[in-house]
């Protein structure tokens, strides 16, 4: 029994060494027309040993998605940087009610937990991205995401025109030989709302095995380029 259960754990972790930093999205996607100037930088880690680890550049105008960096780190000695856009580029979960003002004070956003009743005994939790509009003490936008997503961050662009929404959607590949056991991979997506209700969804990296990510910082009329030379 013990040679067939460390058989079975190294096969495991030889399946999530070779599959576990997925891949890219395509770098040429949807341009959000009107959109905000520069690029939303973000990082993510597929956890592991070694811990890989990526900064990605994503231009809405142009709808380009591209990797500035990639690092592989042993567990526990992840050199990534201590600074993320601030209040909200990283966040622990919608039920603490996080919230950013935009740079004008014009608008707030905020994520909060929303619910649905599945039956008498059980509810499904939702998280729900919200755009208040300050002058007009009303709602601009109201994202109720699918059950499987979560919100890992969101940040106001330089000009208020618009925010981005950093977001996990967790799927599970079945591995036949393990029978129930499953590995859960997630999809990380960049989203981008205008305070003139445009809408734009980036798919920045598939098949993550446990990724986390975070925003760190939306930089104003910077080109993929000049990140890369950073």
């Amino acid at each position: 029994m013990k040679s067939s259960a460390a058989i079975l754990s190294v096969v495991l972790s030889m399946t999530v060494a070779c599959n576990r930093s997925g891949s890219s999205g395509n770098p040429h996607q949807t341009p959000l027309v009107g959109a905000s100037t520069g690029a939303v930088q973000i990082d993510l880690l597929a956890d592991g040993n070694p811990v890989i680890y990526f900064q990605y550049a994503v231009i809405p105008q142009t709808g380009e998605v591209r990797v500035l960096s990639e690092a592989r780190f042993n567990q526990g000695k992840e050199e990534i940087p201590d600074e993320f856009d601030q209040p909200t580029g990283a966040i622990d979960a919608c039920w603490k009610k996080p919230a950013s003002a935009s740079p004008d004070a014009k608008y707030v956003a905020r994520c909060v937990d929303e619910f649905d009743r599945r039956d008498q005994f059980s509810v499904v939790h939702h998280d729900a991205f919200i755009v208040e509009d300050r002058i007009r003490s009303a709602e601009a936008f109201h994202w109720k995401m699918e059950e499987r997503r979560r919100i890992r961050g969101f940040a106001w662009s330089p000009k208020s025109d618009a925010v981005a929404v950093l977001s996990l959607r967790q799927d599970y590949v079945r591995l036949g030989f393990l029978g129930h056991m499953a590995i859960p991979y997630d999809a990380v997506y960049l989203d981008v709302i205008g305070v003139d209700h445009q809408f734009a969804e980036y798919m920045v990296r598939r098949d993550v095995v446990y990724a986390w990510s975070r925003i760190l910082k939306w930089n104003p009329n910077v080109s993929v380029v000049a990140l890369r030379n950073k």
